[in-house]
């Protein structure tokens, strides 16, 4: 067990898009993390949930932005981690997941977008929405 969630996830859905380079790391430096920590075999879903995104909320400023973001992907990664017995009593586990989870939510996968402003993300065009200065 203790396999790279991404991996893990590959597994489950061979045609998942790759990762982009920051979360390849995030994921990596967190399977790093889990391997020194070593596996658990029982862990209560709904505490640790509430911990990671405690962790999450406060590393991320708040509520929302990312961290309201992650809310959408925490269960899917959460069994994940627990299926392949990451031990979240510790600490280095909890705050290499929650770093994780935000790196899926801000850097995401090839290909795929990881949100942002409506305007930020406009690729149309805008008539009559620009400043004139003359």
């Amino acid at each position: 067990m203790l396999e790279n969630l991404l991996t893990a996830a590959k597994k489950l859905d061979p045609n998942s898009p790759d990762p982009k380079p920051a979360l390849a790391h995030a994921a990596n430096k967190l399977h790093e993390v889990a391997q020194q920590e070593g596996a658990s075999e029982t862990q209560d879903f709904d505490t640790v949930k509430a911990e990671i995104l405690r962790l999450v909320d406060s590393v991320a400023g708040g509520i929302k932005g990312p961290a309201q973001d992650v809310r959408s992907v925490v269960n899917y990664y959460l069994n994940l981690a627990i299926g392949e017995q990451y031990d979240f009593a510790k600490d280095g586990v909890r705050q290499s997941f929650a770093y994780f989870l935000l790196a899926v939510v801000t850097e995401g996968f090839v290909g795929k977008d990881t949100g942002g402003t409506t305007v930020g993300n406009f690729k149309g065009e805008w008539r009559g929405g620009g400043f004139h200065s003359g």
